[in-house]
């Protein structure tokens, strides 16, 4: 006969069920769910700056020309690679950080991007589309015991990742430890060196279980059924990864991804979320803003990552690198060419929090001296220093800086890009940054939408009506 419980008295079943099912330490399924958030969606944040977008359209800038190139005479790529190299030690240094404490510092005003290795914890259940939109969620259930333990420490421990996953979906699904491979109860004391005791005893376990089988309410049987056959599953095909994959993880039968984007932390930063490679890694976008006065100790292994439809996934702590010595090699030529320290700490401080607006400013120069260079290229100026063309080159470049940027946002690069040298004469900082203004001021009269033709126009008045300075003056003009 099978009793029949309601109220307290199925709590009572529930923790009984525990006790004989999960020996010392409670396994099973991870019970977070999409209500659990405390994040809000919102709408995209602005000011993020994809600091992957920026490192690509940087390089792109070098793309064109090689250190030897004689038209760099006047653009100097050593500045697009050093906002380049900033962008990738940044990055190496945080995923280093990731990798050694399970946390990083993520500062105000800047924007950051991760790829997590993840795991699937939702045993049975259809993997994730890649591109899935995922919500963050604290670790609930059982497995908020042992699961924060493994996806911090499996990398330092030397546990490849296919491997911590047969170990999650061994304890998720009720595998005891004297029911795992010689590997896996490896590995597992690696993590816990009392895993023996911790993770129960199957042939002792099953002894005590025909005291209470004809007890259990049908509800609670259900529940160990389901339990069992998942464990049944992994125990039949453990030596194959694939055919534990088949099983526990299998393959959605959507084809396109469910996106849920943006999301705003209790603690008031922004992050969005999208599975890549099935259930396999999870990639982070994150916008610390620049109101918050303090920087955020961020641990990616304490999130659940939820989807709309699909899988759950453990974060570990463990990043995959975002930049390759590949993408290093593209920067490098530039750096060894251009001997010295290429940015100031101002415009370290800026390009880190406006990758996007060093990379339009970048842009800007290299296409004003491109400009410069055709338009006085009769009138037999050898260089443009302090003469006509120069400051036809500084009214253009603020000019179209201005219109992709706004006046304000690229009047902070240009005046960090003037102040760079202290050993430039006064005269000169002068003669420059007055030039800019004038062309940050045309931008803002002639808007967002104005030809190259109408701002080249603008420049050359403002030269011939002496509008702009010019320390030596040659008299010559484009006609």
């Amino acid at each position: 006969m099978t009793a029949q419980l309601t109220g307290k008295g199925v709590f009572r079943w529930y923790a009984l069920l525990a006790c004989f099912i999960c020996g010392c330490t409670s396994t099973g399924p991870v019970e977070s769910q999409i209500e659990d958030s405390k994040s809000m969606t919102v709408s995209d944040p602005p000011e993020f700056q994809s600091p992957v977008l920026a490192f690509k359209e940087l390089t792109s800038l070098l793309g064109g020309s090689r250190p030897t190139d004689r038209h760099t005479q006047f653009y100097d790529p050593r500045h697009a690679a050093g906002v380049a190299k900033l962008l990738f030690d940044e990055q190496a240094k945080l995923e280093k950080s990731f990798k050694e404490t399970g946390s990083a510092f993520l500062e105000p005003g800047r924007s950051y991007a991760f790829r997590f290795q993840s795991f699937c914890v939702h045993a049975g259940k259809e993997r994730p589309v890649d591109g899935d939109g995922m919500q963050l969620a604290p670790i609930k259930g059982a497995p908020s015991k042992w699961l924060p333990e493994i996806l911090s420490r499996y990398q330092p421990l030397g546990i490849k990742q296919e491997e911590a996953q047969r170990l999650i979906w061994a304890l998720l699904t009720n595998v005891r430890f004297d029911e795992l491979s010689d590997s896996d109860q490896k590995n597992l004391l690696k993590v816990f060196p009392d895993a023996e005791i911790r993770f129960g005893n199957r042939m002792i376990e099953s002894k005590a279980k025909s005291l209470f089988e004809e007890l259990l309410p049908s509800e609670i049987s259900s529940l160990k059924e389901n339990i069992s056959s998942l464990r049944d599953k992994f125990i039949e095909a453990r030596s194959s990864y694939q055919e534990l994959e088949q099983a526990l993880a299998p393959i959605s039968s959507r084809q396109h991804p469910i996106p849920l984007g943006w999301m705003k932390t209790p603690e008031g930063f922004f992050v969005r979320v999208t599975s890549k490679d099935g259930y396999r890694n999870a990639y982070f976008e994150v916008y610390v803003p620049e109101s918050l006065s303090h920087r955020i100790s961020f641990k990616p292994s304490q999130f659940i990552a939820i989807p709309k439809e699909g899988q759950r996934l453990a974060i570990s702590s463990n990043p995959e690198a975002i930049f390759t010595e590949k993408d290093l090699g593209k920067i490098k030529p530039y750096l060894e060419k251009y001997a010295g320290a290429p940015l100031s700490d101002e415009e370290i401080l800026l390009s880190l929090k406006d990758a996007q607006g060093a990379y339009e400013v970048l842009k800007a120069k290299r296409e004003a001296e491109q400009i410069t260079q055709f338009a006085f290229r009769k009138t037999g100026l050898r260089g443009v220093h302090n003469n006509e063309a120069d400051a036809y080159r500084h009214f253009v470049w603020s000019a179209l800086s201005g219109q992709e940027l706004g006046t304000e946002r690229a009047r902070k690069f240009l005046n960090a890009h003037e102040r760079a040298n202290p050993k430039q004469p006064k005269d000169q900082f002068e003669m420059d940054s007055f030039n800019n203004e004038q062309g940050l001021k045309a931008a803002s009269e002639l808007g967002p939408t104005a030809a190259i033709e109408t701002i080249k126009n603008a420049a050359l008045e403002a030269l011939k009506n002496n509008k702009l300075v010019v320390l030596e003056p040659s008299g010559k003009l484009p006609k």
